[in-house]
């Protein structure tokens, strides 16, 4: 206890002089802050009595110069407004931003590696081919055709020369138009022959005029005006039979004329449509006449890219007048009436339309499927099709006179009802060639027949018969070449074989096979060659003497012909058929003329 005692005494005698240290430094800083106060207001006593004195001046010198206060007033407040001293912010860094140098790049002049590799590249590109349905035609040997697949151009021309079955032929165009829009043309042709047979003669001629105008920026108007004569002697007597001259005679005259408008591109309801009407006259020179009423029509409406709808309507009618051996005419009439629906969708792999087409022929309804469909391989040029058709030949005795211009005056007339059920394929094997063949199942009715009439001074004459019904296959194939606008050539072949027939033992005067070429060549820009051949199997007969069954001789046939420029204007032709002389027979005892030659001159004029 008495060690704590003086450890306490000892610790309170340690801290006295410390603590009278701290009371001296607290007095000095009192008496200091009471002397800077007494100044403080001494120098606020002053300032004020400066301020008063001031003022007092202000007021005098204001109430003597107004003005003056007033600005001096205003730069007081000026000076008064801020008084703030501003604050300024010194940074001081160590870091300064610098860019690196950068590396120049040299170059150098190195020749670049050469690549020798290939790359392949296939391109699916469509072959740029037309096709369409081969139709057989008559064979015009004696005159050669220019191609017409050239741009429409306002040329006039006359064409003229002669052979050697004096044989003088003449051709002549005329247009007239300012444009493709308008146009008016006119063409006649004539030329005769005289064979080395006993009346083997004829001569044909026909004139035309065609119209195209413009009748508004929607409608276009046609129209075409035409007469065509033919006179010919049937020449195929029997032998050792005796016929005067004007027995023999044949003259046909028809004349027509077709009017009709149609519209130039869809409208926008995607509607398009085009009427036609037109009306013939035929006669021939044994007091028979034949008129024909014609219209045609067809309206489309498109509901899309793909899909639409077509509607036509078909309507002939037909009145035949013939002498008989009384004063009494015997009247024939041929009517014909089809409406014709159908629904087509077009992409470009597949086309398809089906429709069904109700016809009355001669009062006889039927009802003829029009179903058709084409399908194109994907990444290919092949198309497949296939189709099932039924559809009417119409019969009239200017259409017999052209198939056999040695016919005698039909007694009836009927028209022929075909059924086709078909497949096929169109292929492009290359840029230049394409080939397209067609197999199909047939079933026709009144397919015409011809036979020699058996009276002995009348066995020149053909009798047209009507087969009821006949079943059968054809065949058609068609392969074409072409390269640019300088060399067209081609080939079809059309193989046909009936059998069934309900009343006929043969199909007398039809062809059963048909083989045809073409050829043309323009050697250069005045220079063109042409050329054409054809093979057929020879038709079936029936002998007017003993009524048996036979059939013609095959028959081949090659023309060729060119066309070279003279001078502007004016160049040369010639054309040479049945160069290896064949005297074949189309028609049961009627020998066709040997070889011949036509030559002459064409004048073009613009």
């Amino acid at each position: 206890m008495k060690l704590l005692k003086n450890t306490l005494c000892f610790c309170l005698l340690a801290l006295l002089p410390f603590s009278v240290i701290d009371a001296q430094k607290s007095s000095r800083k009192k008496n200091k802050t009471q002397t800077t106060a007494r100044k403080n207001t001494g120098v606020k006593k002053k300032n004020a009595r400066k301020k008063t004195v001031a003022n007092k001046k202000s007021e005098q010198n204001n109430a003597a110069n107004p003005m003056g206060a007033t600005l001096r007033l205003a730069e007081q407040q000026q000076k008064t407004a801020d008084t703030t001293v501003p604050k300024t912010v010194t940074v001081t860094s160590v870091f300064k931003p610098f860019l690196k140098t950068a590396a120049k790049i040299n170059f150098t002049a190195a020749t670049p590696v050469i690549d020798s590799s290939r790359i392949a590249v296939s391109y699916q590109i469509p072959a740029q081919n037309l096709f369409f349905n081969y139709a057989p035609v008559a064979v015009k040997p004696l005159m050669l055709e220019t191609d017409s697949a050239l741009a429409w151009q306002n040329d006039n021309f006359i064409k003229a020369g002669f052979g050697n079955f004096s044989s003088p032929y003449i051709e002549s165009g005329i247009t007239f138009g300012n444009n493709p829009c308008d146009i008016t043309s006119l063409h006649g042709k004539y030329i005769s022959s005289k064979g080395n047979l006993p009346y083997q003669e004829f001569y044909k001629a026909n004139i035309e005029g065609t119209g195209n105008y413009s009748v508004s920026n929607r409608l276009n108007l046609f129209s075409k005006l035409y007469y065509n004569h033919s006179t010919q002697y049937k020449y195929g007597t029997a032998a050792g039979v005796t016929v005067p001259k004007d027995n023999l005679l044949q003259q046909f005259n028809l004349v027509g004329l077709n009017v009709g408008i149609e519209t130039k591109a869809i409208d926008s309801l995607g509607i398009t449509y085009r009427p036609e009407l037109g009306a013939s006259y035929f006669s021939d020179n044994r007091g028979g006449s034949e008129f024909t009423f014609q219209f045609n029509g067809s309206v489309n409406k498109s509901f899309t890219n793909a899909l639409s709808f077509d509607l036509g309507l078909n309507a002939s009618l037909t009145g035949l007048k013939q002498p008989q051996a009384i004063a009494a005419y015997n009247n024939v009439s041929n009517n014909l009436y089809t409406i014709k629906p159908s629904l087509h969708f077009i992409t470009p792999n597949v086309k398809l339309k089906v429709g069904f087409d109700p016809s009355w022929d001669n009062s006889r309804f039927a009802l003829l499927p029009n179903i058709t469909a084409e399908a194109r391989l994907s990444e290919t040029n092949v198309t497949l099709e296939v189709g099932w058709l039924g559809y009417f030949n119409k019969n009239t005795y200017q259409s017999l006179s052209v198939i056999n211009p040695y016919i005698a005056q039909p007694g009836a007339l009927f028209n022929t009802k075909n059924i086709e059920q078909y497949v096929g394929i169109k292929t492009a094997i290359s840029k230049q060639l394409s080939f397209n063949a067609r197999f199909s199942l047939l079933k026709t009715n009144n397919l015409p027949l011809f036979v020699n009439d058996t009276v002995l001074t009348n066995r020149q004459t053909f009798i047209t018969l009507f087969e009821p019904e006949l079943k059968g296959f054809k065949l058609h194939a068609e392969l074409n070449y072409t390269v640019q606008d300088n060399f067209f050539g081609g080939a079809a072949l059309n193989f046909t074989n009936y059998s069934n027939q309900q009343l006929y033992a043969k199909t007398w005067g039809f062809l059963p096979l048909e083989l045809t070429g073409y050829l043309k060549y323009r050697v250069t820009k005045d220079f063109l060659v042409k050329g054409d051949v054809f093979f057929w199997d020879g038709a079936y007969y029936k002998n007017p003497s003993d009524g048996a069954n036979y059939k013609l001789n095959p028959a081949a046939d090659l023309s060729l012909g060119a066309e070279f420029t003279i001078v502007k204007h004016l160049n040369l032709w010639v054309q040479m058929s049945n160069i290896f002389n064949n005297r074949y027979q189309r028609w049961n005892q009627y020998e066709v003329l040997g070889f011949n030659v036509l030559g002459g001159i064409v004048y073009s004029f613009r």
